[in-house]
């Protein structure tokens, strides 16, 4: 068991989703990427921003956030850039930091455009900056003082075209090697769930701290099983269903406790399922798809975890196992995937918040490039990453970015290895992570961090 005291400013009774919320305002969050980020919806950031207000008695946003500045609940220095995972010494262990509760973290505006009009505002306005100074010499030869400096950052989102460096790095590989595993990230650790070894079904939850850069093991899940995913809410990691050992699909809803290290059995699925997919979103788990070792499904399942129930929701518009789920731009996305014949490169929305209403919740984006399924899929400041997967072809899979906002997708710097599939990958920070999965037909441990975003430093005369 993971035990910790946490020493969190509480000031004005402020409860810990109020002091989250305010944490977030502070770093520019508008109430709808809070919402995104708290899994609530903007009517309840609205709610607690007016109890927030009141009790630290402040009017505006800007003087909730020189509160939370002042009472220290948001560090003000910004990050140094980075072209990896920082690794750095500790501030506390493994132990500690799995026992914290949910923080959010400060992700970079998903709004190229608008940064690239800003970089080019700011060159611009250096440029004429630079030929006063140099008519100001002109105009009084006598010296003058040497302009300072200042230091912009700002974190763009950019093609892997743009930057010689090395957009992959290699990270420890896994203790137990496995494919058609599940992984979240959670506090700052990553969570290896389960999948299928050399030796057959795994049971196995493996840990990897960033901040140490090692592996630790964490207690079993109860259910081994393969072809699953996980998802986060409210601190607590959710797998449902899965291939059990026997061949068979199993219903079981099984969900860990990070700060007890424990597990706990939900309620049941309303059929046997693997090789879904599953999405987390304001609040709920949303399965796509997927199959019992027979029947390939159509189906959509809806899980509340304040009712603790499975609903059925609008299907699929064709049936598929193997596809991959990631939320982007206020949509969930379900892409690629296997009909029984072909990968497919079907790309599609769900809104959920359309269900019930005249209108169908499933639209149409942009499709993959090429047909894929068992890959690995993972979004970041509003794109989602494509990692590997079985092609129409024996050929390599290409790997791919695509961005909401233009409908398009974006060849990525391919990762090393070869024909890459049934991998798990997971956002964190800046990064995705690639793990496990099946390199030419071998159980592989493998671990890989794609940078997906980067910090542009532009020098500002002043």
């Amino acid at each position: 068991m993971y035990n910790r005291t946490m020493t969190t400013p509480v000031t004005n009774d402020l409860s810990e989703r109020e002091l989250d919320i305010l944490r977030l305002v502070a770093t520019g969050l508008s109430n709808k990427e809070i919402a995104q980020k708290l899994y609530i919806s903007p009517n309840t950031v609205k709610v607690h921003l007016r109890n927030i207000f009141a009790k630290i008695g402040v009017l505006s946003r800007t003087e909730a956030a020189l509160y939370a500045i002042n009472h220290g609940l948001v560090k003000t220095s910004p990050p140094a850039p980075s072209f990896s995972i920082p690794i750095s010494t500790p501030e506390s262990s493994y132990e500690e930091r799995a026992a914290e509760p949910p923080q959010p973290k400060t992700k970079p505006r998903p709004v190229l455009k608008w940064v690239l009009f800003a970089s080019a505002a700011f060159l611009l306005l250096a440029l004429l900056v630079l030929g006063w100074a140099r008519m100001d010499l002109y105009l009084n030869p006598e010296p003058t003082p040497q302009p300072t400096q200042v230091i912009a950052f700002f974190p763009l989102l950019v093609s892997p075209t743009s930057t010689p460096l090395p957009r992959w790095q290699a990270l420890p590989s896994m203790p137990t090697p496995r494919s058609k595993l599940a992984a979240v990230a959670l506090n700052s650790l990553v969570y290896a769930i389960g999948g299928e070894t050399a030796q057959g079904v795994s049971a196995s939850l493996e840990i990897f701290d960033p901040a140490s850069s090692t592996w630790n093991e964490g207690k079993s899940k109860p259910i081994p099983v393969s072809e699953i995913q996980a998802a986060v809410l409210g601190g607590k990691i959710y797998v449902p269903g899965g291939r059990q050992e026997n061949g068979k699909a199993s219903q079981s809803l099984e969900i860990y406790d990070p700060i007890d290290d424990s597990w706990e059995s939900g309620p049941d699925l309303p059929y046997p399922v693997s090789a879904y997919a599953l999405a987390a979103f304001e609040g709920k788990l949303y399965l796509f798809g997927g199959w019992d070792g027979n029947t390939i499904y159509d189906r959509v399942l809806e899980y509340d975890p304040a009712l603790k129930t499975w609903s059925e929701r609008t299907p699929l518009l064709s049936p598929r196992y193997a596809a991959a789920a990631a939320v982007a731009g206020g949509k969930i996305y379900v892409l690629g995937g296997f009909d029984g014949q072909n990968p497919l490169t079907r790309n599609e929305t769900y809104i959920p918040s359309l269900e019930g209403s005249a209108a169908s919740p499933w639209g149409a984006a942009t499709p993959l490039p090429e047909g894929r399924y068992a890959m690995g899929a993972a979004s970041i400041a509003d794109s989602i990453l494509v990692i590997g997967g079985v092609p129409p072809s024996s050929s390599t899979a290409t790997s791919y970015q695509f961005f909401p906002s233009t409908s398009t997708w974006t060849e990525l710097e391919q990762p090393s290895q070869q024909l890459w599939a049934y991998l798990a990958s997971v956002p964190l920070d800046q990064n995705i992570l690639a793990l496990g999965g099946l390199q030419n037909n071998q159980v592989s441990g493998v671990m890989q961090t794609y940078q997906a975003v980067y910090t542009v430093l532009i020098p500002i005369v002043r």
